[in-house]
């Protein structure tokens, strides 16, 4: 009797022992979908991505730009209680909204944004499209949410009568994709028509931008090829990355690029020679427009009927395209000045100025003195002062005197570093190679051929 009692007990500890274990199984995969990660006092919550094979080894990626303070107090994981029952309200930031007119929405106390700013002083740099969630609890606010984008959401939590916050990250799913296209009307019309969206045709532009002028030097025939990334949420596609590498064929000559290192924000663009793309000075200031006029010092002068020197180069444009800067480098005048009318000119370093004329207006922010990036947009075209149409006149200077900006010999950044130099091949070959593989040309891949580029 005694004995079957205890083996009676005995089974039903191993079946509870069995439940057990399948119960902390269920759990262990449940938190293996997470990873937390503590560094610096910053707390990351990233979900792991599905298909790393697909993703080539090094990228790391950064959606936002968001400036993310220090977070008060350090959050453990046992801190975010899934028990707590949460009603939420949500609302999409309109175009002049501020958290102020959303708490109204949301009929969220005025006094929760203060206790908000002074957890994160930047929870105010919201953008058009962005999602705030807020979370009530007995009719109190516990919790809020600011998605940053499709990725990267800015949590607080209430922690008595303040907030303590983190950021919760998902790591997407990177695939790689290839589209090319000939040109036979223009570079824009051809890449739409391949299904390239506007900022991955600008992406495309500027890598070659310092070795073709878009303007005069395109021709029918000309072909482009690249590898870009498309982003995923889950199986959701969200949006298109950076282009990994690129080769564009323009009158019989071929360039090739590949960006490098690809897990560092400021990568940039490298030939196959290790050679850098960007130059000091970009070709032209505007982008798909038009010369109207080249550097002439015979030139007679349209309005004034008389011989004239035209020490610049006119870009036609509609009123309003941007102006973009050719190099880094400080404003030193920005003024009506005669017959150049509305006129930028900067000067970059000792040796090069570059001059701006007939402008529209003025971008917001630069005045004499402000320090600007090579392509920052410093003006907008138009057609002030003596001109007869909306375009833009562009001079180029070295030690004080004109010279042909078409044809000037522009000096190249510095090349990869030597102890880069086999870093950059192992990581840019597949790249190239695949590039002049004729496959890479014929058609569109949702899945590339290759499945991974090693640094």
């Amino acid at each position: 009797m005694f004995n079957c009692k205890l083996t009676s007990f005995i089974q039903k500890i191993s079946m509870q022992s069995k439940k057990l274990i399948l119960t902390l199984s269920a759990l262990v995969l449940a938190i293996s979908t997470f990873i937390v990660i503590h560094d610096n006092k910053k707390t990351t919550i990233a979900l792991t991505p599905t298909n790393e094979r697909l993703v080539p080894d090094g990228i790391k990626k950064d959606h936002g730009d968001w400036n993310e303070q220090t977070p008060q107090t350090e959050l453990e994981i046992s801190e975010i209680d899934p028990l707590v029952e949460e009603t939420w309200q949500s609302a999409r930031v309109r175009k002049g909204d501020s958290l102020s007119k959303i708490f109204k929405r949301l009929k969220v106390p005025q006094e929760e944004l203060a206790k908000l700013t002074r957890a994160n002083k930047n929870i105010g740099a919201i953008k058009p499209g962005q999602i705030i969630k807020v979370g009530f609890h007995s009719n109190k606010v516990i919790s809020i949410s600011l998605e940053i984008n499709e990725f990267d959401t800015l949590v607080f939590k209430r922690n008595n009568n303040s907030y303590t916050f983190y950021k919760e990250q998902i790591e997407p799913t990177i695939k790689l994709e290839t589209k090319s296209s000939i040109i036979n009307s223009s570079l824009f019309v051809d890449a739409k028509k391949v299904g390239l969206e506007t900022k991955m045709i600008m992406q495309l532009t500027e890598i070659f931008a310092w070795d073709i002028d878009y303007s005069q030097d395109l021709r029918t025939g000309d072909s482009f090829t690249i590898i870009y990334e498309r982003l995923y949420k889950g199986e959701e596609f969200i949006s298109t990355g950076r282009i990994l590498a690129a080769e564009f064929k323009n009158k019989n000559k071929t360039y090739r690029a590949a960006l490098f290192p690809l897990h560092e924000k400021n990568a940039e663009y490298y030939s196959e020679n290790g050679s850098a793309m960007r130059k000091a000075f970009l070709r032209t200031p505007v982008d798909f427009t038009r010369i109207s006029s080249r550097f002439n010092l015979r030139r007679k002068h349209p309005i004034l009927n008389r011989i004239r020197a035209h020490t610049g180069v006119d870009y036609a444009a509609p009123v309003g395209t941007p102006v973009k800067s050719t190099a880094k480098g400080k404003v030193i005048k920005r003024k009506w000045d005669g017959g150049y009318g509305k006129t930028v000119v900067i000067q970059h370093g000792n040796k090069y100025s570059t001059l701006y004329a007939h402008l529209s207006s003025f971008k917001r922010g630069v005045s004499v003195g402000s320090l600007v990036k090579q392509g920052q947009v410093i003006g907008f075209v138009g057609s002030t002062g003596l001109a007869t149409g909306p375009h833009l006149h562009y001079e180029f200077r070295v030690n004080k005197k004109h010279k042909n900006p078409l044809k000037y010999q522009y000096p190249s950044a510095k090349p990869i570093a030597l102890d880069l130099k086999k870093s950059f091949a192992r990581q840019a070959n597949p790249l190239f190679e695949f590039l002049k593989s004729n496959i890479s040309r014929q058609t569109t891949f949702n899945e590339p051929s290759f499945t991974t580029v090693n640094p």
